[in-house]
């Protein structure tokens, strides 16, 4: 596995604490934008990617599965909640997904 964010750059083998660092906006919030994101890989066709950059009114969350286009959760994460599935989707648990709507994915 892969993590790629606008926050602490690429790290191969990540761990849930590369995954919080991530998440937490290291930096402080100044200086984020909306479309921050920190992507989860197994690989180029299957990741989940989180936008960090708007934290008031909630992070936004795609997942990509290979065969799959890309779908877009309608509802919006705090801080913790995205912690607790994109740790959970590197542990290999996507069982989650289900509780959620999903739609086709905003294009900017």
């Amino acid at each position: 596995m892969k993590l790629v964010s606008d926050t602490i750059g690429r790290k191969d083998n990540p761990t849930e604490k590369d995954i919080r660092n991530a998440i937490a906006y290291p930096d402080g919030e100044e200086g984020f934008c909306s479309e921050d994101i920190v992507r989860l890989q197994i690989d180029q066709d299957n990741y989940l990617v989180i936008w960090i950059g708007n934290k008031q009114t909630g992070h936004r969350l795609e997942l990509i599965e290979k065969g799959n286009k890309a779908i877009e959760c309608v509802s919006r994460f705090d801080s913790e909640t995205a912690k607790y599935l994109m740790t959970s989707y590197l542990n290999g648990n996507i069982i989650w997904a289900k509780e959620y709507q999903w739609k086709k994915p905003m294009v900017l």
